[in-house]
């Protein structure tokens, strides 16, 4: 080789480096953001749009499904999520778990670990320990939530106290609106119902009239629901006294025509919770595809 050929490759590698560490793959940029993939039965939706059968769950994405139709979301081999007909969620990346909105309908899990969570009526239910697990969280039409371990012990987290499911058992869960408990939060103006903004920015929303607990709101969801922006909902990484800042950035930014609220609020436990065998929300669930799970595994 001589020694303009050399010349030449050096730079053609030299080039290609750069070029790499400048611009990375677009697909591993995507899989980053990755949650799971679908696997899913007509009807289901995926960010109001149909499924064609297969699909690619994202941070942020809304999952639903219809009468007679279901949803599996294959997180690792060992982690697998089943909604039930007339089910939706909201998934999100969180900082040490998956987080499942349940707006309303079934969830059923099989876990290893505390890497996914369920979020439900302003309560989190997670596995206590890095043991596998399978459990179900129920949303019902009246507001309240059964939690069935049917293999593990779970946690359900509120604002006043967290209870412990233990495995086999099945609870029924009643909650309301927490309340502040002393003079200092009393006298302060905490965010309720719909806020016009007045403070907002690339990745941030508030009012000035707001009198907030620095960083209560951590890991809460809020979204605009009028105005410039309606419709985007963001994760609560930080607030200071009149403002939230938001992950990911706006996709368009708020301005003085924007309304926002928190989407769920904070609940408390009102009662011990009722308990049951699991028999309770447990229904069958007949799978053909081989790397999903059979029902045998949800006894």
């Amino acid at each position: 080789m001589n020694g303009a050929h050399r010349r030449q490759l050096i730079a053609s590698i030299f080039s290609v480096w750069l070029a790499s560490a400048l611009f990375p793959p677009l697909a591993a940029a995507e899989k980053a953001q990755a949650l799971g993939r679908i696997i899913s039965v007509a009807p289901a939706k995926l960010n109001g749009l149909a499924l064609p059968g297969t699909g690619t769950l994202f941070d942020g994405d809304r999952l639903t499904t219809g009468v007679n139709g279901w949803a599996r979301i294959l997180v690792t081999p060992e982690e697998q999520i089943h909604l039930g007909a007339q089910s939706e969620i909201r998934a999100y990346r969180g900082n040490k778990s998956i987080e499942l909105e349940l707006h309303q309908g079934r969830l059923t899990l099989r876990t290893r670990g505390r890497g996914l969570a369920v979020q439900s009526n302003g309560l989190i239910v997670q596995p206590t320990y890095s043991a596998p697990a399978v459990w179900e969280v129920a949303r019902l039409p009246d507001g309240q939530m059964v939690v069935a371990a049917h293999r593990g012990i779970l946690e359900v987290r509120a604002a006043n106290r967290t209870l412990q499911v233990p495995a086999g058992q099945t609870a029924r869960i009643e909650s309301r609106t927490a309340q502040p408990t002393n003079a200092t939060n009393r006298n302060r103006r905490e965010p309720r119902g719909e806020i016009p903004a007045d403070i907002f920015g690339p990745r941030s929303i508030g009012n000035s009239t707001l009198s907030m607990q620095p960083d209560r709101y951590i890991g809460r969801r809020l979204e605009i629901i009028a105005g410039t922006g309606k419709g985007q909902q963001r994760r609560i990484v930080g607030n200071t006294g009149t403002t939230f800042t938001v992950s990911p950035d706006w996709e368009t930014v708020p301005d003085e025509t924007s309304v926002f609220q928190l989407v769920d609020n904070k609940r408390a436990l009102i009662a011990a919770a009722v308990f049951g065998g699991t028999t309770a929300i447990a229904l069958p669930i007949t799978l053909a595809d081989d790397d999903v799970i059979s029902p045998s595994e949800f006894r």
